[in-house]
């Protein structure tokens, strides 16, 4: 069973808000197309098991964290932007 602690749903919670809110600004001002709004949760919950998977899997090679982030976000961001662009918003 899994442990919810209050710092565990925060985040969670937080994470909700942040994809409402990252739509939002991607279909008016980044886009400007209303896009799919379930090619839009698929590609975020995609996101997040993939770069949990990937810091996870980085740690256990025995990276630090902040190399870890600074190492993956680059390619995560030019991915998200591409993902969305021609996936989510065309």
């Amino acid at each position: 069973m899994m442990n919810l602690s209050s710092v565990g749903i925060a985040t969670f919670l937080a994470d909700i808000f942040h994809a409402l809110n990252a739509y939002f600004i991607s279909s008016k001002g980044i886009f400007m197309k209303k896009g799919s709004k379930v090619k839009y949760l698929l590609f975020i919950l995609l996101s997040w098991l993939l770069e949990w998977s990937a810091i996870n899997n980085l740690l256990r090679l025995g990276f630090g964290r902040v190399f870890t982030v600074f190492l993956i976000m680059p390619f995560f961001a030019l991915g998200s932007y591409l993902i969305q662009k021609f996936f989510v918003f065309r």
